[in-house]
């Protein structure tokens, strides 16, 4: 879904900030609608006006007999995931609740092949919008962790793209943020939680 990137494209290899347990994990992606000296920080903030994304903790989730769990509004890239990848709700990692989102690909998948839960996201007319979340990860050679916003059409090169990228493992919970910035008017955007290569990643809230 990465597609061709354009002038536009914003990626950052981000430089994860550890925090104390204390802090509420949060996949969050927040608009405010354009008005003069207006921006919204990047906070911890549970589902609701300020968060275009549902389901944001992935606690609620229905059975897939054949893979586990998935998360209510959440959606798998590929939906059949290649042999020996898990994608599902996982219940023995988490933090700020009882779940968290697992992807874990084998040893020997190729650096670049990606794995993904995605949600789309109305952005309407434009405003600020910011990005950010919380991952825990073990990655193998070549594996990397993402968060990506595309904006346009599915299955469709993006107009544009944000990336927030970690490529080593971590020892903990760490985040991944983005200040807001003014977008236009847009009629989709995807987030997605991306796992590229081999590794295991936890996402949580």
């Amino acid at each position: 879904m990465a597609g061709a990137r354009s002038s536009r494209d914003y990626h950052h290899r981000a430089q994860p900030t550890a925090r104390v347990a204390a802090v509420a994990l949060l996949l969050l992606l927040t608009l405010v609608p354009a008005l003069p000296d207006q921006s919204m920080p990047v906070v911890a903030q549970e589902e609701g006006p300020g968060n275009l994304l549902r389901n944001p903790s992935f606690e609620r989730a229905h059975d897939e007999p054949e893979f586990g769990p998935r998360p209510y509004r959440w959606s798998v890239d590929p939906w059949r995931p290649p042999d020996g990848t898990e994608i599902h709700q996982d219940h023995e990692m988490s933090h700020g609740g009882f779940f968290s989102a697992k992807i874990s690909s084998p040893p020997g998948t190729a650096p670049g092949s990606e794995v993904m839960w995605y949600q789309r996201a109305d952005v309407g007319g434009g405003g600020n919008l910011g990005m950010g979340g919380w991952v825990r990860a073990d990655l193998g050679v070549g594996g990397e962790v993402l968060l990506r916003v595309s904006f346009g059409r599915f299955n469709a090169d993006p107009s544009s793209t944000w990336e927030l990228v970690l490529e080593e493992s971590t020892s903990g919970w760490v985040e991944l943020a983005r200040e807001p910035e003014q977008v236009p008017a847009t009629e989709r955007a995807y987030f997605q939680c991306v796992l590229s290569g081999p590794g295991t990643v936890w996402f949580d809230d």
